[in-house]
C-alpha cells in the first residue's frame, strides 16, 4: 500500500470517528441539555477557542511546513520541534493570564465563572497536544488508534454521567478531561521521535518569530471571522439562538470533515514538493484535491438542503426545529470550505505566501464583523449563517485569484455539470419517501442510501470516475490483505 493511500486510510478513520462519535452523543446531549444550556456550552467553547487560537501563534501551519521539510533529519527535526514548542508554551501562559482576567471582568462569563475556569485547562493543555507534529511526520496510525480509544471512553462517559438538564457543567468537563488526556498521550508519544542532544544555547527562537507572526496574524484573522458568529450571537442574542446556529453549523461540518481527510494528508506532501520546487507534482496533487472536493461537495450541498428537516429532527429533536432554515442557509459550506482549504492551505501556505494569506483573511475579518453586526440583530441565528456564507464566498473568490498567480488551477467543467445533475436525484428520492413514510429516520436513511448507491454506480460504471476507481482498488487491496492475515 502506498504511503499516500495508507495515510488517507488512517486519516479517514480519524475523520470518521470525529463524525461518528459526536453523531452518537449529539442527539442525546441536545435533548438532555435543551437549547438554553446547550447554547451556553457552545458559547463557552467558542469563547475559549479565541484564546487557544491566539496562543498557537500560527504553530500548527508553520510547524507542519517546517518539520515536513526536515522530517528525515532527526537532529534538525528535534531542534525545530523544541524551538517551536517552547515558543508555543511561553505564549500560552501569557494568554492564559489574559483569559482569566477577562472571565472575571465580563458579566456574560462571570455569571458562570466555575464553568469558564474549568475551560482554562483547554488552553493550558493545547501546546502539549502537538497535533501538527504528527501530521508533519505523517504518523497518522498513532493518531487514529488514540482517537478511537479516547472517543469510545468519552462517549460512554457522556451516557453514564450526563443524565439531566443541569449536567451541562459535567458535559463540558468531560470534553476538558479529553483534551488533557490527549495532551499527555501525545507529548509522551511525540518525544519518541525527538533526541535532546543539543544545548539550550543552540536553540534559535528568533528565526521563527517573523514567519510565525505572519501565520499567526493569518490564523487569528481566519479564526476571528470563523468564530465571530457564535461569540457575537452569544453577546447580541440568546443562548437559544446560539444552540440553533450550532446545530446547523455542526450538521454542515460533517461533510466538511470527510473532505478534509485528503487535505490533511496532502499538506505535508505539498510542503515537501514546494521545498524542492517541484511545481508539476504540486499541480498533480492540487488537481486531484479539487476533483475530490467537487465529487463530494456538490451532492453534500443539495442533500443537506433537501433533507435538513429530517436531519435536524433526528439529531436534535423538535425543540430545535428553528435550526432547519439555518441549516439550509449553511448548506454551501462544504463546497466553499473545501475549495478554500485547497487555495489557502494546500497552495499558499506550502509556497510560503504568508503575506498574501494575511491580506485575504484580514479583509475577510472586517467583512465578517460588519455582516454579523448588521445581520444578527435583525435575523439572529439566520443572520449569523448568512454572514458566514457571504464571508466564505468572498474568501473563496479572493483566494482563488491569488493562488492562480502562483500555480496552475484546473476545473473540469464537464465533471461539475455531471455532479450537479446526478446530485439532483436526491430531490426525487426525498419526495418519493416523504410521501411513503412518516418516520424521519426512515425517510432520511431511504433517501440517503438510494441517492448514494445511484450516485456511486453512475460515477463508477458509466462515468468511470478516477477517484471512485482509486477508492475501489484501495478498498479491495485492504480487504485482501486482511483476509490473507486472518486465513493465511
Amino acid at each position: 500500500m502506498s504511503g499516500l493511500r495508507k495515510n488517507f486510510f488512517y486519516n479517514a478513520i480519524i475523520s470518521a470517528s470525529g463524525i461518528l462519535f459526536p453523531l452518537i452523543t449529539f442527539p442525546y446531549v441536545s435533548r438532555i441539555l435543551e437549547p438554553e444550556n446547550f447554547g451556553l456550552v457552545s458559547f463557552a467553547n467558542s469563547y475559549i477557542q479565541y484564546f487557544i487560537v491566539i496562543s498557537t501563534i500560527g504553530v500548527p501551519f508553520y510547524g507542519i511546513r517546517e518539520i515536513a521539510k526536515v522530517k528525515d533529519d532527526i537532529v534538525k527535526r528535534s531542534k525545530i520541534f523544541a524551538e517551536i514548542t517552547l515558543i508555543h508554551i511561553g505564549l500560552t501562559i501569557c494568554v492564559l493570564v489574559v483569559y482569566i482576567i477577562s472571565i472575571f471582568y465580563l458579566e456574560r462569563c462571570k455569571s458562570n465563572i466555575d464553568f469558564f475556569l474549568c475551560g482554562s485547562l483547554l488552553i493550558l493543555s493545547y501546546p502539549l497536544s502537538i497535533h501538527w507534529f504528527f501530521t508533519a511526520i505523517e504518523d497518522f496510525k498513532y493518531v487514529a488508534v488514540r482517537t478511537i480509544i479516547l472517543q469510545v471512553f468519552l462517549t460512554v462517559s457522556v451516557f453514564i454521567f450526563v443524565r439531566e438538564k443541569t449536567d451541562y457543567f459535567l458535559y463540558f468537563g468531560l470534553s476538558v478531561l479529553g483534551s488533557v488526556i490527549i495532551a499527555y498521550l501525545n507529548i509522551s508519544h511525540g518525544l519518541k521521535y525527538i533526541k535532546f542532544n543539543f544545548l539550550w544555547k543552540d536553540l534559535r527562537f528568533r528565526i521563527h518569530i517573523k514567519p510565525l507572526l505572519l501565520i499567526f496574524l493569518f490564523t487569528v484573522a481566519t479564526s476571528l471571522y470563523e468564530l465571530f458568529d457564535v461569540v457575537l450571537l452569544g453577546f447580541l442574542s440568546t443562548n437559544e439562538a446560539v444552540s440553533f446556529f450550532t446545530v446547523a453549523s455542526r450538521i454542515n461540518k460533517i461533510p466538511v470533515a470527510i473532505i478534509g481527510v485528503l487535505s490533511s494528508v496532502l499538506i505535508p506532501r505539498l510542503s515537501f514538493a514546494a521545498g524542492r520546487g517541484d511545481k508539476l507534482e504540486m499541480i498533480r496533487l492540487i488537481e486531484k484535491s479539487i476533483n475530490f472536493v467537487l465529487l463530494f461537495g456538490i451532492p453534500a450541498i443539495i442533500g443537506i438542503y433537501v433533507l435538513s428537516p429530517e436531519i435536524v429532527r433526528i439529531l436534535s429533536g423538535r425543540l430545535f426545529e428553528s435550526a432547519v432554515l439555518t441549516t439550509q442557509i449553511f448548506s454551501p459550506t462544504t463546497l466553499l470550505l473545501g475549495l478554500i482549504t485547497i487555495f489557502m492551505l494546500q497552495i499558499l501556505i506550502p509556497l510560503s505566501k504568508d503575506r498574501e494569506l494575511l491580506i485575504i483573511v484580514s479583509i475577510a475579518t472586517i467583512v465578517s464583523l460588519v455582516l454579523n453586526l448588521t445581520l444578527i440583530p435583525l435575523y439572529n441565528e439566520n443572520g449569523a449563517a448568512w454572514a458566514s456564507i457571504l464571508t466564505e464566498t468572498f474568501v473563496l473568490i479572493f483566494s482563488y485569484f491569488v493562488a492562480k498567480k502562483h500555480i496552475e488551477i484546473k476545473f473540469n467543467i464537464k465533471k461539475i455539470f455531471k455532479n450537479i445533475i446526478l446530485s439532483s436525484f436526491v430531490v426525487v428520492f426525498a419526495i418519493i419517501f416523504r410521501s411513503t413514510f412518516l418516520n424521519d429516520l426512515i425517510v432520511f436513511i431511504a433517501s440517503f442510501l438510494s441517492f448514494f448507491v445511484s450516485y456511486y454506480v453512475v460515477q463508477t460504471h458509466f462515468f468511470k470516475d478516477e477517484i471512485f476507481t482509486e477508492i475501489n482498488l484501495f478498498a479491495i487491496n485492504k480487504i485482501e490483505n486482511i483476509y490473507k492475515q486472518i486465513f493465511a
